[in-house]
């Protein structure tokens, strides 16, 4: 209730609007998101939660692979970043967003970590920031750590939309461990709450690879392919945090099995 809040009621329906945009997860979609966050923007310039969700909008983007809005959208993504912490008196959303921009687009490990934990310990309760972390811990830290906060966050909201990040991060921990039916399970619960982020279909086509389930890991890669036509192999890749290469190995792996395209 303490959050700060756009000043002018039009901008506040900018934002209302490129929140439901997000919540699509379709490339048109968060394409339309960032336009309503700039328009807003253009107003408020020094808006936190309109400068976070700007990056966060940029960094979901450049992670999915997805085809670029800009000249440069790594380098506006951090600077967006940058500028809703300098703006962000401390609010844990605002964190979570940035701190991801930071550690998945501008690799910058110890600072997105830092920004991540801060935001973990301002607000515990919130199953967003909960799941945020979980993620760079799973990228970048302690699998077990990282689990442990997954879970923290689904228990928080396990309906919420929001809880397809924490069921794709556990899906993936469980891929890294060789966990593969614990890792359908997961990836089955996410795709059930959002059937349109393209992550769940990742972990979804490497676990059915890994188990030898062909037929679905190409029923599933070709889903993926409808939503996201571009996708490929370097494209996955090159949005991924890289502090630990191998770590993510076991996904690309079973989706090469599948038989997803290695380049343009």
């Amino acid at each position: 209730s303490r959050r700060d809040r756009p000043n002018s009621p039009a901008v506040y329906d900018l934002y209302l609007r490129a929140l439901a945009a997000i919540i699509d997860e379709s490339i048109e979609s968060n394409a339309a998101a960032y336009a309503l966050l700039q328009e807003a923007l253009a107003m408020e310039p020094e808006n936190a939660m309109l400068l976070s969700h700007a990056a966060w909008v940029l960094e979901h983007r450049i992670t999915m692979g997805w085809p670029r809005l800009g000249t440069d959208d790594k380098a506006e993504c951090v600077s967006l970043a940058r500028r809703g912490l300098q703006h962000s008196a401390g609010d844990p959303r605002v964190m979570a967003h940035c701190g991801m921009a930071l550690l998945q687009t501008g690799k910058d490990y110890e600072g997105g970590m830092a920004v991540l934990e801060a935001a973990a310990a301002a607000n515990p309760n919130d199953l967003l920031v909960a799941a945020c972390s979980g993620i760079a811990a799973l990228h970048c830290g302690d699998i077990e750590h990282a689990l442990e906060r997954l879970h923290r966050a689904l228990k928080l909201g396990p309906r919420d939309p929001d809880a397809r990040f924490s069921l794709t991060g556990i899906a993936m921990a469980e891929i890294f461990r060789g966990n593969y039916e614990e890792a359908l399970s997961f990836a089955s619960r996410s795709r059930a709450l959002n059937a349109h982020f393209d992550p769940t279909y990742w972990m979804l086509i490497a676990a059915h690879a890994h188990l030898g389930n062909m037929e679905q890991a190409r029923q599933f890669l070709r889903a993926l392919e409808k939503m996201a036509p571009d996708v490929t192999l370097e494209g996955i890749l090159a949005g991924q945090p890289a502090k630990n290469p191998q770590r993510f190995a076991p996904v690309l792996e079973g989706l090469a099995r599948a038989g997803m395209r290695p380049r343009p």
